[in-house]
């Protein structure tokens, strides 16, 4: 199980959600964490991941789950399209 982060979701409070084109993860992974601190979702577009490194993400995202599609998901030899996405909420959001 995953551990919550220290300012859980209020019941009574508005969720918090956000969007990003983030243009490879890798290179604004501490954007990326910066920007989850403000929102309790966060829809991530243009990861750059492929499948074999989606597994990566838990280092990323230790206090978060995530959903994503790997830019080879439907390809194996994508072509130069960024279509891969991603979603990534606080774990106490799936407690809530």
């Amino acid at each position: 199980e995953r551990p919550c982060l220290k300012d859980q979701v209020e019941e009574d409070k508005p969720l918090k959600m956000g969007t990003l084109n983030v243009k490879n993860i890798d290179s604004n992974a501490a954007y990326v964490r910066e920007l989850l601190e403000q929102c309790h979702i966060l829809a991530i577009q243009e990861h750059w991941l492929f499948n074999f490194q989606l597994h990566d993400l838990d280092g990323y995202f230790s206090t978060h789950f995530v959903h994503s599609k790997a830019v080879d998901d439907d390809n194996p030899l994508p072509p130069p399209k960024n279509q891969e996405a991603m979603v990534v909420w606080q774990c106490c959001i799936a407690r809530r």
